[in-house]
């Protein structure tokens, strides 16, 4: 499951500026053993970048 929003600026007619923010979340249990641990995958994050 993902979720992300964002957004774009225009500087020029050529360029943008472009920003969002993530998160995952993983359902599945990476380990593949019989112990009642749980790993799964979430992060959190923020990208930037330029558009030419």
């Amino acid at each position: 499951m993902s979720f992300e929003a964002g957004l774009e600026y225009s500087m020029t007619e050529n360029t943008a500026l472009v920003g969002g923010l993530f998160f995952t979340n993983g359902f599945i249990n990476q380990l593949d053993d019989d112990d009642k641990e749980r790993v799964a995958t979430r992060n959190f994050g923020i990208r930037i970048g330029v558009l030419f």
